[in-house]
């Protein structure tokens, strides 16, 4: 059986590449990647895997897909719909974790992968470049409000449990060398 090695996603969507001859080592070439356009991975942002079960981040929803058999080849078992511009993913129990940039936290269950649903919505302060679960907390990093501490215990309306407050972040460009 193949083991997926490579999952990327770009501007044009979700490639993945693998190979079954040999682990993967820095450097090494994966040979052909695979263009996925059905569903959530032909607007593909974000990526995260969780045993047999690909989560893919789409502009609209969040696909959960199936790589047992051909990792190269996932199949779409389900989608998450209204979920927007997602940028990472996180999971647990089941459960995904969606950051949507100014659009805060989509709380998604996929306890059942082919019948995902939004099961709930933190509005962040700012934001969200970074995402984290542990237990019932859930780590969020904004770019404006610092670090945010959500109790998702209650995935339907989880609460704010504390922000750490920091300067805002922003990026820079830096050359080097001659211009």
């Amino acid at each position: 059986m193949k083991r997926l090695n490579l999952c990327v996603t770009v501007a044009a969507g979700l490639f993945i590449g693998a190979r079954a001859d040999v682990p993967f080592r820095t450097g090494e070439v994966f040979g052909q990647a695979v263009k996925v356009t059905e569903g959530a991975a032909g607007s593909g942002r974000c990526v995260n895997v969780a045993g047999d079960l690909l989560y893919v981040g789409g502009k609209e929803t969040l696909g959960v897909y199936g790589l047992a058999g051909d990792p190269l080849r996932p199949k779409l078992l389900g989608e998450a719909k209204d979920i927007a511009s997602a940028r990472q993913i996180a999971l647990q129990g089941g459960m995904a974790y969606v950051t949507a940039r100014a659009n805060g936290i989509w709380v998604v269950d996929c306890r059942n992968p082919e019948k995902p649903f939004v099961a709930g919505h933190y509005p962040s302060t700012a934001n969200c470049t970074g995402i984290d679960v542990a237990g019932d907390v859930c780590f969020v990093g904004g770019s404006k409000s610092g670090l945010e501490f959500i109790d998702v215990s209650r995935p339907q309306r989880p609460p704010l449990i504390r922000c750490v407050k920091k300067e805002p972040v922003r990026s820079e460009e830096r050359r080097v060398g001659k211009e």
